[in-house]
């Protein structure tokens, strides 16, 4: 294996973003300017030329999890593996082998352009630290390799430009995915659906938050490598709060008020018009790490320019949604803190007609008194005839008075379970670091199989896009800018390709 790039700086052996850049061999380009199978106890087989070869560029805390949940996807069979953390590297080995056998050969580095100079190397997967996203990508893109990279896609808005011009225009030949597992996610898929279909009405509001209780700091055997191992922890190698947790659910809020459906299949995106909020380093305890400087909290509204629609007669006197021409705004309002875990990680979709509260746990669905009394909703809310909407019709209240700690029954959204949607955990174990092992099968599956349909020119749509990376990560961006100077940001101000 090649020897480790870390080098000191004399300050300890930290390295700098710019130094660290350099160090792999990185280009300044755009830094400055901005499941088909499954998996069971016996798996469907996969026939041996439609098996994907991987790279894995990566297997850190994030990179191994990922690495791990490929080892069940049918189809995949990793034969590269770089990291500049050698225990790292070893582990990830072992992970391959365990499934492989002893025997298989696994080609590692230090250095990642030596994956993406193996000629077996169909795809890679990037998940490294956030700075080095849109780096590698393009540089992986430039080699030829189909490409998971993960969230958020760039560090910069110059970075988010430039690899989206790459992928569209690479598009054709090379597949292009970014890790919001959202649009994998049945529940989420449902929930998207569910607001397009007009059940809560309008969507008015959408309120969220990723609450922990965490100095996010890890340990690090090697002095060298600590801004590497823990590079959340500085403004120059990370998006921190905003970037970290707050990407998930601004993606969320793209995809559900990505309104009008795009003709012929998918769904537009969503992009936030402007940002404002509030945020800082404040909390003591985390004060006295040495270097720190990323947010321990971040409060911030981004407001939406949505499409306004109601409910019309059809010429066969059927009611259906039809959009007016008229829009108006949709504030998102969002929080994360790391002195607090209560709420966690979830998002609230508010319409006039309804609510929507969902998180990786599962979904609950309310309708509003008024929409219940109205007989024309009734076919697109829950059973009025439930104790919950019952109540909610005598008190108008759309959550009852809670009493002594208990939740009062509600309406929980329902996901049919398949055998080949990895929902059931006998079909796919424990993922060890794996969050939401059924949303990441099913991203890391659907990049298995777009890659297919693209090598043999069938047409393929991936869910979660380069247009999908760049709405959330620019918004990140502008997000940070919003805290840093104490203004309103608008998209508009950057020159975007899109919105």
């Amino acid at each position: 294996m090649a020897a480790s790039m870390a080098s000191s700086d004399g300050n300890g052996g930290d390295i700098h973003r710019r130094e660290m850049l350099a160090s792999l061999g990185l280009t300044a380009a755009g830094v400055a300017t901005g499941l088909s199978y499954f998996y069971s106890k016996d798996p469907v087989p996969v026939p041996k030329r439609d098996q994907v070869k991987l790279g894995y560029i990566g297997v850190g805390s994030r990179g191994g999890a990922l690495l791990r949940s490929m080892l069940k996807v049918p189809g995949s069979q990793i034969v590269a593996i770089s990291d500049v953390n050698d225990e790292a590297v070893d582990a990830a080995r072992e992970n391959v082998q365990e499934r492989e056998g002893k025997a298989f050969e696994v080609f590692t580095s230090n250095d990642y352009h030596d994956v993406l100079k193996q000629p077996d190397v169909q795809a890679v997967v990037i998940a490294t630290p956030h700075f080095m996203h849109g780096p590698m990508a393009i540089d992986a893109l430039e080699a030829g390799k189909h490409v998971y990279c993960e969230k958020a896609m760039a560090f910069t808005i110059g970075e988010c430009i430039d690899l989206y011009h790459l992928a569209k225009a690479r598009a054709k030949k090379q597949v292009f995915q970014v890790g919001h597992q959202r649009h994998y996610s049945n529940l989420y898929r449902e929930v998207r659906n569910m607001v397009f279909g007009g059940r809560i009405g309008n969507v008015t509001a959408i309120r969220a938050q990723w609450n922990r209780n965490d100095d996010v700091s890890r340990p690090c055997s090697d002095p060298r490598l600590e801004r590497m191992i823990n590079w959340r922890l500085y403004s120059e190698y990370s998006g921190g709060l905003m970037s970290e947790f707050a990407s998930h659910q601004i993606d969320v809020a793209n995809m559900v008020l990505g309104m009008p459906p795009v003709p012929g299949g998918g769904h537009t995106i969503a992009y936030p018009h402007s940002v404002c909020g509030m945020g800082g380093f404040d909390y003591p305890r985390y004060k006295k790490q040495k270097g720190r400087d990323t947010s321990d909290n971040i409060h911030v509204i981004f407001t939406y320019m949505v499409p306004f629609r109601e409910r019309k007669a059809t010429p066969e006197g059927k009611l259906e949604w039809a959009f007016t021409g008229e829009t108006y705004p949709v504030r998102f309002t969002y929080m994360s803190i790391m002195t607090n875990e209560l709420l966690g990680p979830s998002e609230m979709i508010l319409g006039d007609e309804g609510s929507i509260e969902v998180s990786l746990a599962g979904g609950d669905f309310w309708k509003e008194a008024k929409a219940l009394a109205n007989p024309v909703n009734l076919a697109e809310g829950t059973n009025p005839s439930s104790t919950h909407q019952k109540k909610i019709l005598k008190t108008g209240a759309t959550i009852a008075t809670v009493k002594k700690g208990i939740k009062p029954p509600d309406e929980p959204i329902t996901i049919a379970k398949k055998r080949d949607d990895w929902s059931e955990s006998e079909f796919v174990g424990k993922v060890a670091g794996e969050h939401s092992p059924q949303e990441t099968l099913l991203a890391l599956d659907g990049f298995l199989e777009d890659i297919r349909k693209c090598e043999r020119g069938e047409p393929y749509h991936v869910a979660a896009n380069v247009e999908v990376g760049l709405a959330s990560a620019v918004a990140c961006v502008m997000g940070n800018i919003a805290i840093k100077e104490g203004r309103t940001v608008h998209w508009s101000e950057f020159g975007l390709p899109v919105g």
